[in-house]
């Protein structure tokens, strides 16, 4: 018997020094790269679970000598996506490389009781364990939205978002309905008949497609969001007996520790698609409804950390996590305890272990955050404020009710714990029917952007936000927040920039010191500002349309009090923004 044992493990051994990964992907500079491997023969209903007793990581090693810990996945085989497999060999890694040059890879392949649930041990599974490689990657351009052209977005401790690759802060205008964006009927074992029927024609020749001509109506939706100068999309991975009921990664329903490797390869054809067109994959984990799914039906018990929940994280940013834009939300309108089955609100606790376990998972400083519920109650944020694995808030908040303060509290609240929170208004939560645009603008996108807000995101009410398949009759909406967005991309450097409650009585403020100051006003007021002594220009805009609305004006402030300014003819009647720059 011993000499037997001895054999397997020799034969290991040298199974795994001939077992070398097969790269694929271009092999440029912050584009996808994969490395597959030829690893056990299995299936995604075979025992062991290979999605929960093998775990699969990879060491990578840039040429400038920092290390990437990526978790790979099963992958069955090489292009499911189109074949459909379920059974295979192929375990593969994703990775994005920011880096020029010569990178080393090494692979650690283990086994063991749920060992996909956790961080670090296991036994060697063999195979490929411990293989290594090397692979070059070299420059390149990409079309002008694609954001492979940035690198990756991340926190990075300030109140916005920042590309690695060309330092440029990220601002977002996006839209949040439909958050069932995945039921769509063309992703395999997905039981739903939605297939965004009007906007097959926006797909374009040489987009992507699956098995034939599948995903041209999700892909060509993403074409006209893009068209648009939208930059994210929110939508729920998983919403297992939540609104919608018919998205989740895995075989069925219930099935949380069996994935489907094809239908996840077509999301992955989808979001890729969504980067190359310039919007953010923005992920919200869980629903409220199925906020304690994982705990009670693997723990019997709302309490706890259920290894369902951490392999599921850990799938998700295997397969995703290498996206140029990607944001994680631990889950939407998470606390409100509705006392049903799986709608049990997370604690505090719960909360801060989820996202340190994520953070953990994520390679690169990924946006994580939280969305609070219902639309009056933001009781979650407090216990979080100075938590180092959040980012964020994803802010739900009632349409146009008292935005700016709301968004520049959590903003204040968070510097005062010495961890600063990209906000964003990810839900302006509307109810029955769509306000109009006028609305829209004046109380909800300038005020989030004055607040010092990273970005916002539209949803549509009336139940829409489950049955919307058509984004047309939405286009002012979504161009209104983009004309925001666009101004302070060009025109001022936000980041930079502090809001001030004080400056003005009649208008909102954003300012950097004494040298430049952005003042949106809501009506045409005349407006008193306690300029200090100096020159100064002044530069009117219509926040309509984003253009300049008059000539540029100089003021000379000679001594010390109270200068009155008011709005050119040109935009009389209206809300507008002037810049004030002190020469």
């Amino acid at each position: 018997m011993m000499r037997i044992s001895t054999f397997l493990l020799v034969f290991l051994v040298l199974l795994s020094s001939c077992n070398t990964g097969t790269v694929s992907g271009d092999q440029t500079i912050w584009s996808k790269l994969s490395i597959d491997f030829v690893g056990p023969e299995t299936s995604e209903r075979a025992h062991p679970n290979p999605f929960t007793d093998y775990r699969l990581d990879v060491e990578f090693t840039s040429p400038s000598g920092e290390i990437f810990k990526v978790p790979g996945f099963y992958a069955a085989s090489v292009n499911t996506a189109e074949t459909s497999d379920s059974i295979g060999n192929i375990w593969r890694v994703n990775f994005t490389p920011g880096e020029v040059g010569d990178w080393k890879y090494k692979a650690s392949f283990v086994s063991g009781k749920h060992i996909a649930a956790q961080l670090i041990g296991g036994e060697s599974a063999g195979y490929f364990d411990g293989t290594k490689g090397k692979f070059t990657v070299t420059e390149v351009k990409h079309p002008q939205l694609d954001f492979r052209n940035k690198g990756k977005l991340e926190y990075v401790g300030e109140h916005y978002m920042k590309f690695r690759g060309n330092q440029e802060y990220f601002l977002k205008a996006g839209a949040n309905s439909p958050e069932v964006l995945l039921e769509y009927k063309e992703f395999d074992n997905t039981p739903s008949n939605r297939t965004y029927p009007t906007h097959i024609n926006d797909w374009q020749q040489g987009d992507p497609t699956w098995q034939g001509v599948k995903g041209k109506g999700i892909v060509g939706a993403i074409n006209y969001l893009s068209s648009l100068g939208l930059n994210s999309y929110y939508f729920l991975s998983m919403n297992a007996y939540g609104d919608g009921k018919k998205a989740w990664p895995w075989l069925h329903q219930d099935s949380i520790f069996r994935y489907d490797v094809s239908k996840l390869a077509q999301w992955d054809i989808l979001f890729q698609h969504m980067n190359a067109k310039g919007i953010l994959v923005n992920m919200i984990l869980t629903e409220t409804e199925n906020e304690a799914y994982f705990e009670e039906l693997e723990l019997g018990s709302a309490e706890g950390f259920a290894d369902s929940r951490k392999i599921y994280f850990r799938e998700m940013v295997a397969r995703f996590g290498y996206l140029n834009a990607i944001s994680y939300s631990i889950g939407e309108e998470n606390g409100w305890d509705d006392k049903r089955k799986y709608q049990k609100a997370n604690s505090d606790e719960q909360r801060k272990q989820f996202a340190d376990y994520l953070r953990e998972l994520c390679y690169y400083e990924d946006f994580i955050g939280v969305h609070n519920g219902p639309s009056w109650d933001k009781h979650i944020f407090p216990a979080l404020y100075g938590h180092k694995s959040y980012s964020g808030p994803s802010f739900q908040w009632d349409f146009g009710k008292n935005i700016y303060d709301e968004i520049l509290s959590l903003r204040l609240k968070s510097d005062s714990a010495k961890h600063k929170w990209v906000v964003n208004f990810d839900e302006p939560y509307v109810d029955p029917q769509m306000r109009d645009v006028d609305e829209w603008r004046k109380d909800n996108v300038w005020p989030t952007f004055m607040a010092g807000g990273a970005g916002i995101e539209l949803y549509i009410g009336k139940g829409l936000d489950v049955t919307e398949q058509d984004f047309y009759p939405y286009e002012q909406h979504y161009k209104t927040m983009v004309v925001a967005k666009e101004f302070f991309k060009k025109h001022v450097p936000f980041y930079a920039m502090q809001p001030d409650t004080a400056f003005c009585t009649n208008a909102l403020t954003l300012r950097k010191k004494d040298e430049l100051f952005v003042l949106y006003a809501s009506q045409n007021v005349p407006l008193e500002l306690p300029l200090p002594v100096g020159s100064y220009s002044l530069t009117w805009y219509n926040p309509l349309t984003g253009e300049h609305a008059g000539k540029e004006e100089k003021i000379e402030i000679n001594q010390e009090g109270i200068v009155t300014i008011e709005a050119p003819v040109k935009i009389k009647n209206q809300d507008f923004v002037v810049i004030i720059k002190h020469q």
